[in-house]
This record gives C-alpha cells, sequence and structure tokens, in this order.
C-alpha cells in the first residue's frame, strides 16, 4: 500500500520532467529555426550516407540557403570539386565526364547531393512533431510531407549533429553534420 502512495508522486514528477525536456528541447529546435530564417547563408560540411540500389557516401559542404545553394563534394577524391548548384527550380550539376548520382530514393527528389538543402528546407518549415532530450543535447522528429521523416539531432549549443531521413518506413540517407556556420545579414 505504501508503495502504490509512493508511485504516484514519483510518476507526476517523472512525467513533469519528461514534458520539461520535451519543451526544453523544442525551445532548442525553434530557436535554431529562428537563427537558420534569420542568416543571410548557412554553411554546412557533413558526411552523407545514402542507401539504395548503390549505396552511396561523400563527403559534401553546402553554401547558400535552402532556396539557393551549392553543394560540393569533398569526398571521395575521384568526385572531389564537383558540385550541383540547386534551386527552388532545380538543379545543374557540372563535373565533365564524372558520373555523380542524383537520384530519386523516395520519389519526392531525395538523394545524397539533395539530402543538405532539403533539411535546410524543413529546418525552417517542416512541423516539428516531436522532441526530447538526448543526454547533453536534444532531438526533433520533422515531417516535410506525408509518409516522409526526418530526425534532427542537436548538440547542446542547439547547432545540428545529424540528420536521418526516412520514408516508408526505411532509412534513405544519413547525414553526419562536422561544421554548421550561419552567415549573419
Amino acid at each position: 500500500m505504501r508503495l502504490r502512495a509512493a508511485a504516484a508522486p514519483l510518476a507526476l514528477v517523472l512525467a513533469l520532467l519528461t514534458a520539461c525536456s520535451a519543451e526544453s528541447s523544442l525551445e532548442d529546435f525553434e530557436a535554431l529555426r529562428a537563427a537558420l530564417d534569420a542568416a543571410e547563408g548557412v554553411h554546412i560540411a557533413a558526411r552523407v550516407a545514402a542507401a539504395g540500389e548503390r549505396p552511396e557516401e561523400y563527403t559534401l559542404t553546402l553554401e547558400g540557403t535552402a532556396a539557393d545553394c551549392t553543394v560540393t563534394v569533398v569526398e571521395p577524391e575521384a568526385l572531389a570539386g564537383v558540385s550541383a548548384h540547386i534551386t527552388e527550380n532545380g538543379a545543374e550539376i557540372g563535373y565533365g565526364p564524372l558520373l555523380l548520382a542524383a537520384g530519386d530514393l523516395d520519389g519526392a527528389g531525395l538523394s545524397a547531393i539533395t539530402a543538405l538543402p532539403r533539411l535546410l528546407a524543413a529546418i525552417s518549415g517542416a512541423h516539428a512533431a516531436l522532441s526530447w532530450t538526448e543526454g547533453e543535447g536534444s532531438a526533433v522528429s520533422l515531417v516535410p510531407a506525408d509518409g516522409e521523416g526526418i530526425e534532427l539531432r542537436l548538440g547542446p549549443d542547439g547547432r545540428p549533429l545529424s540528420a536521418e531521413f526516412t520514408a516508408g518506413g526505411e532509412v534513405l540517407v544519413m547525414c553526419e553534420i562536422e561544421g554548421f556556420s550561419l552567415t549573419a545579414t
């Protein structure tokens, strides 16, 4: 009987802590969203791994905004310097005779080369369905469109650490973000 009496207040405290944790992680994400929206541009360096019939892994940089950016391959060395200029109206890829897969992993244009611009667009405008803390950092589950999801992890400073793109219950692209900086307006 005493155990039940003690369990009720403990359950209430745990529920409140969980709510505070989710609220804090959502605040971290909203601060990132506001900073990104106020910034003139962004620089991201990331390792991007895409699933599919031909799994691919690249080290990429992104310079610009979600609406107009340049994604450049750093690794593999054979493709270093290959870049794609991506806008809301499409993409132009310049690489000479080398083939850089920019295929469609989800039927909506997701590929290794488009993952970072899609991440920026999701941070700016996707629905934040769920948020939670993980150690000193936090995470948020974004829903950019029906059937698509992005799980974004933030460090203690609020900067993105990784992103996992899913559709139809499958992980399509994983990004390990090695550098993230905003250019002030």
